[in-house]
């Protein structure tokens, strides 16, 4: 039971903590917010795919359609990371699902990402 207890206010932190972000995030200057995060009009989930390789193109975020090519933000919703559209870029479209790349060198230093929660905002 205490266990339980524990874990659900561990998730309720990590709510918490993850909303605290967006306000922090939402409060600061266009400028200083990757894409212009506010004013985003639409939001889908990604589905990451990694590999540990140091090939190229071997990392990737993928939404379920066509990417509709405008200002967006990628969101680790497990570590609170915003990535800007000048950071992580469309890199193709296979089976009608746009595939947003993910550095190489980042994937690498950053083990385990393939397991977070990531989504995109969009319409920015």
């Amino acid at each position: 039971m205490a266990h339980k207890l524990r874990m659900v206010a561990v998730a309720a932190i990590a709510s918490i903590g993850f909303l605290f972000g967006l306000l922090v995030l939402s409060s600061l200057p266009s400028a200083s917010t990757p894409a212009a995060a506010k004013g985003c009009s639409a939001r889908e989930w990604l589905t990451p795919h990694g590999e540990l390789t140091l090939r190229q193109d071997q990392n990737w975020l993928a939404v379920s359609g066509v990417f509709n090519d405008s200002k967006f933000v990628i969101a680790d919703a497990t570590n609170y990371q915003l990535f800007g559209d000048s950071d992580w870029r469309p890199m193709s479209t296979v089976d009608g699902r746009t595939r947003f790349g993910v550095p190489t060198r980042w994937a690498l230093t950053h083990p385990g990402w393939a397991g977070h929660a990531w989504y995109i905002l969009y319409n920015c």
